[in-house]
């Protein structure tokens, strides 16, 4: 269960915990099979690493990955780190992508992206970095996380369907607040599956 007192560490630690109680149990189910809670432990801290290596504290890290485990284990990395990550959906137009990235100030963008986004991410004056998720996969795991329950956790982008899109951001104590009332609400077990 999910108590208030967890609001007080941040989001990692109440992950690491679960992950200890039941590594063989599976965490993720998608295209590529079944992935256990130690596994996702172990590929998160690898997102970590290259995210504590690559972005400075306090940064943002952009992560364009498809909806898999990449995408669930780098946003764990980035909590672990305590960077806050900006979400990019991969199907979403390069200049789209480009803005929000330029406008998020991120130094770092992890995933597949569009062909034309990588030119324009890779030069110029503010030269962003880019890794891809094969790369994190090799990459060291990283062994002391940063977060605290004030660190921000995420940085989400308005649509911009009246103007140019906003971020809008919330911390990690916020971000597992939620979580505790839609488990208050839900009251999922470890048999429910949630997409």
């Amino acid at each position: 269960g999910l108590a208030a007192t967890d609001l007080a560490h941040p989001l990692w630690s109440r992950f690491a915990r679960v992950a200890a109680a039941r590594p063989a149990h599976p965490a993720i189910l998608d295209e590529h099979g079944e992935l256990s809670y130690a596994a996702l432990l172990s590929l998160a801290l690898r997102y970590g690493g290259v995210i504590s290596a690559r972005v400075p504290a306090g940064a943002p890290v952009a992560l364009c990955l498809r909806t898999n485990r990449h995408v669930v284990a780098a946003m764990l990395g980035a909590l672990f780190a305590g960077r806050p990550y900006v979400p990019l959906d991969p199907a979403y137009p390069a200049d789209h992508l480009t803005r929000v990235i330029t406008h998020s100030g991120a130094g770092l963008v992890i995933g597949e992206m569009p062909a034309d986004l990588v030119p324009r991410a890779g030069s110029g004056p503010g030269k962003i970095g880019i890794v891809s998720a094969a790369d994190v996969v090799t990459a060291e795991a990283a062994t002391r996380g940063e977060a605290r329950p004030e660190s921000p956790a995420y940085v989400i982008y308005t649509s911009g369907s009246t103007g140019a899109p906003n971020g809008v951001w919330q911390d990690q104590r916020g971000l597992l607040h939620d979580i505790l009332q839609y488990t208050q609400v839900v009251q999922p077990t470890c048999a429910d599956r949630h997409s």
